[in-house]
């Protein structure tokens, strides 16, 4: 279920002030926006056409970060001297996947009977979850009103040092949405609990952050970075 998210703490003067003094910045944004719509957010052959254009892209807004405490509310992190609290942590709330280069995120579409739908990522400190859609690839031949969805959720809790963090898998969860155009969310998810060893932790740096759009760079165990942009409901 979706519902609102209290007002960030960035004011809309920040912004103002960040586009001002990085004029190309607007432009920036709208050009990976448009990339990922076109370069299907870096899966598949379009994707792959598309890399080479999109680091560029990628590294350019991150040159223009200001954000130094990415990661404040998250365990390991505290408010500088002169706060005023209450905040709302930088990264809270929901953001949706429009690039990615990680290759487990984009082994996701690898799979012969379903088609990768909408990635989520939401931030509710000290947790982290990946909610991700599929949808039968024969659906294609269906009516849309006989639509199918699946959403897998995993989530991790994590650390945090400076615009570092550490996330801990803790579980995942599979959960459909529709089966045949008939909502059955009402139904419970099933839930598995994952064991922490060391493939199921990984880092990122917070590379670039604003109230419109992150970039995170994996930096274990395997690198790649993912392009996110808000959203204004929580689910």
């Amino acid at each position: 279920q979706r519902r609102s998210i209290p007002v960030h703490y960035f004011s809309e003067s920040d912004n103002v002030v960040k586009n001002a003094t990085f004029p190309r910045l607007t432009t920036l944004k709208q050009e990976l926006l448009s990339l990922a719509s076109t370069g299907n957010r870096g899966f598949g052959v379009s994707g792959w056409r598309a890399q080479g254009r999109a680091a560029t892209l990628l590294q350019e807004i991150e040159a223009c970060n200001q954000e130094t405490n990415a990661t404040l509310g998250f365990s390991g992190t505290m408010s500088a001297v002169g706060d005023l609290p209450p905040s709302t942590p930088p990264l809270e709330g929901t953001w949706r996947l429009v690039w990615t280069t990680s290759p487990d995120v984009m082994g996701l579409n690898a799979d012969p009977l379903l088609l990768l739908g909408e990635i989520y990522q939401v931030v509710q400190p000290p947790f982290i979850t990946n909610l991700i859609d599929f949808v039968p690839r024969a659906q294609r031949l269906l009516p849309t009103s006989a639509s199918t969805r699946l959403r897998l959720g995993i989530v991790s809790q994590a650390t945090a040092t400076k615009n570092e963090l550490a996330m801990h898998l803790e579980h995942v969860r599979l959960q459909p949405l529709e089966i045949l155009g008939r909502a059955v969310d009402i139904y419970p998810p099933t839930q598995f609990e994952i064991p922490q060893v060391q493939f199921t932790n990984k880092t990122f740096n917070v590379t670039y952050l604003d109230p419109e759009v992150a970039i995170l760079r994996q930096l274990e165990p395997i690198a790649g970075a993912i392009a996110l942009v808000k959203e204004d409901f929580v689910f």
